[in-house]
């Protein structure tokens, strides 16, 4: 198994753009499955880790945190359900997990799920299943992401929002707002700064009948 152990730098295409390729961890202590996920994977350009059993995949996942596993169920030494313990796998992990499995009970399946696996696959297995598999995995982390992006900028601006209703230092005088490092602004900018709004000016009835009273009369 020359070279096939943990292959992260002979496995990485080239890549230049901003954003990294994904990253796929592949444990199995199967020489010609390893090889059969690289070759498939490595089409659509991911960065790929193959660990040949599950300490050394272990090891991968805590010191890169890939965004996909593939994880064989049964192995010599650390099975796939071994490892599912030893990482503490959880729900808000970066990564998925997909259990790889050609003779798994359901016991064996139960207790995967139980241990956080989101996906399986049975051997023998094609190409297009593993990069359909793939794909999917992905996408589903790259959503749960966005979502967290979207949950956490709502957080930022219901907690903008809610220092309009704390008390505020205005001045009698001027009306200008004392912020929370101690400098005065003009209350427009005050709000301007902390919310969504903006100003657009006009008129108030009472001031108009005070500023142009031969109008009104």
């Amino acid at each position: 198994m020359t070279g096939m152990k943990s292959c992260e730098k002979n496995c990485h295409p080239a890549h230049t753009g901003a954003t990294p390729e994904p990253h796929v961890l592949v444990v199995d202590d199967e020489e010609p499955v390893r090889w059969a996920m690289r070759k498939a994977l490595a089409t659509e350009g991911y960065r790929l880790s193959l660990a040949a059993d599950g300490a050394e995949g272990l090891k991968i996942l805590r010191q890169s945190r890939p965004d996909l596993v593939f994880l064989d169920l049964r192995m010599p030494g650390m099975d796939g359900l071994t490892f599912l313990e030893e990482a503490n796998v959880r729900p808000e992990d970066p990564y998925m997990i997909v259990m790889v499995t050609g003779h798994g009970d359901d016991a064996g399946i139960a207790r995967s799920y139980e241990r956080g696996v989101n996906f399986f696959l049975r051997k023998p297995m094609s190409s297009v299943e593993i990069l359909c598999l793939a794909r999917r995995c992905i996408e589903i982390k790259r959503l749960e992401r966005r979502q967290l992006d979207l949950i956490r900028q709502l957080k930022e601006a219901l907690a903008a929002s809610r220092t309009l209703k704390e008390l505020l230092p205005i001045c009698s005088s001027c009306r200008k707002i004392r912020d929370d490092q101690g400098y005065w602004q003009v209350l427009e900018a005050y709000i301007r700064n902390h919310t969504a709004t903006d100003f657009t000016h006009g008129i108030c009835p009472e001031c108009a009948q005070r500023l142009y009273p031969d109008f009104y009369s």
